[in-house]
């Protein structure tokens, strides 16, 4: 390494922790690598679980990190924020404990004692003082049993240093407008081959700002991009893998809303990607999935497909999976790495290729290659799945929506109207139910709807956002008013 570098990575190590302090502090968006002199990481997270895996409501639990160190710190201190999710995005970081652990022969495990008292979406932060800063999102279990959840896959760019793609800046503004529970991801967040140290960093922190940008929560679940593997046994970039875990926690877990059950896979774990039967994730699995029998429905997401068109699995791993799935009555398996979209039913599960959210299309129109998404709304035991293409809302405001008119109308537009023929089959266009169409308002002692009704209204220094759910028919227009009321002059 030239010196200059070294320098620099020696400056940034200096001031990452001040830096990541006041990050969490300030924002709860936070980043942090630490580094030795021949660019390896001083510090690798070998596992994050929690006890017990299904949270719910004011019952404790135990977040349990695994950190191989090397150098001379004999200690990690460990500061433990929860932001939680609200209608608007992440609230404060709020600072829950922090705790010693020393350094036992390279290895540190971390306890930590968490017992949240209302549902929902959480993302944990671990930061400490060697630099390095872990995030989680987690789901305190509410019971509900509607609710609504966007899945796509493969937002990556074209080529390596290529910005994100605008079809995936597009899509975010979608859900945002749709509003579902949570989005999911299923791989191929960014380009990650040819890239090594600052410039895969730059990758995943571009990304990270733009699913910022998201009201929802975000999940996502580990691609071949994302840590660089490939079909050979060992292939994979550890360091990818540690950037990827310190964003964004867990390689592979599961996690329950009300009685459904949501799987994250790892397709691609770095040494062994494509590769299930038998290893550690796979004996996770078969438990996980015994564990949940009760469940129903029962939902996987992973990147490479096992069904649709298998990539880089052998016969023996696809067999493995698709039995597995089948014994244990899963409802349907998401799946992204080829992009285009399929639907496939096999030994009564089915089957979604949904590689759509941005990345060069493989394929025409036809043949599945549409840039879309997939709404799965869920009511009970039952569950719908709706395919979308991404570009098929407008949404006009007039006046300008700036919080200086007391009236205001917005026109919103589905553009999706007649049925298109995707991979032999045809997708129908369907009503779509839009919870996040946002007013800026001046303050007012309330607010009356035409064509929509209030969410939520949430209140500013200096103006009001006003949430307003409606549903669009396809091909139609929606027509909204809202109108504040002032307060009667004396």
């Amino acid at each position: 390494m030239h010196g200059n570098n070294l320098e620099l990575r020696r400056f940034i190590n200096l001031i990452l922790p001040v830096a990541l302090f006041l990050t969490i502090v300030i924002t709860p968006r936070d980043f942090a690598i630490s580094h030795s002199s021949n660019g390896n990481f001083q510090v690798v997270v070998k596992s994050i679980t929690w006890e017990p895996e299904d949270i719910t409501v004011g019952t404790s639990c135990i977040i349990r990190i695994t950190l191989k160190c090397s150098g001379e710190a004999r200690y990690v201190e460990t500061r433990f924020y929860v932001v939680k999710y609200s209608l608007d995005g992440l609230s404060k970081p709020t600072r829950i404990s922090t705790l010693v652990t020393p350094i036992i022969n390279g290895i540190a495990r971390i306890n930590v004692s968490w017992k949240p008292m209302f549902p929902g979406f959480y993302r944990l932060i671990f930061s400490t003082n060697l630099s390095v800063s872990i995030r989680q999102t987690i789901f305190v279990n509410n019971g509900y049993k509607t609710f609504r959840f966007i899945v796509c896959g493969d937002c990556r760019p074209a080529r390596p240093n290529d910005p994100i793609p605008e079809t995936f800046k597009k899509l975010i503004n979608v859900v945002n407008l749709i509003r579902p529970d949570f989005l999911i991801i299923a791989g191929d967040l960014i380009y990650g081959y040819h890239a090594r140290g600052r410039n895969l960093e730059r990758q995943y922190l571009e990304f990270d700002k733009c699913i910022n940008a998201c009201i929802v929560p975000v999940i996502t679940a580990v691609g071949n991009h994302d840590t660089k593997t490939g079909r050979r046994h060992g292939s994979g970039d550890p360091y990818a893998e540690q950037l990827y875990i310190r964003l964004y926690g867990r390689l592979y877990y599961s996690f329950n809303v009300g009685n459904t059950h949501i799987i994250i896979l790892d397709t691609d774990v770095v040494g062994s990607a494509v590769e299930i039967k038998g290893t550690e994730q796979g004996l996770w699995l078969e438990n996980d999935l015994k564990q949940h029998g009760s469940c129903n429905p029962i939902f996987v997401i992973m990147h490479r497909p096992v069904v649709g068109s298998p990539s880089g699995w052998s016969r023996e791993d696809i067999e493995y999976l698709t039995n597995l799935f089948t014994k244990h009555r899963v409802n349907a398996v998401f799946q992204g790495h080829i992009h285009l979209y399929r639907n496939i039913s096999y030994r009564g599960v089915t089957y979604y290729i949904t590689g759509g959210a941005g990345a060069p299309l493989g394929g025409k129109p036809i043949n599945g290659g549409i840039h879309h998404f997939l709404l799965v709304e869920v009511n009970g035991s039952s569950f719908k799945v709706k395919f979308y293409p991404i570009d098929v809302i407008r949404v006009h405001y007039y006046p300008a929506n700036n919080g200086r008119h007391y009236v205001v109308n917005a026109s919103v537009s589905l553009l999706f109207a007649t049925p298109i023929k995707v991979s032999g089959k045809y997708v129908r266009p369907e009503p779509l139910r839009l919870d996040g169409v946002r007013f800026i308002m001046p303050i007012a002692i309330g607010y009356v709807v035409e064509g929509g009704r209030i969410v939520k209204v949430i209140r500013r220094q200096m103006y009001c956002i006003v949430y307003v759910s409606a549903i669009v028919n396809p091909g139609s227009t929606r027509n909204i008013r809202i109108i504040a009321v002032r307060e009667p002059e004396i």
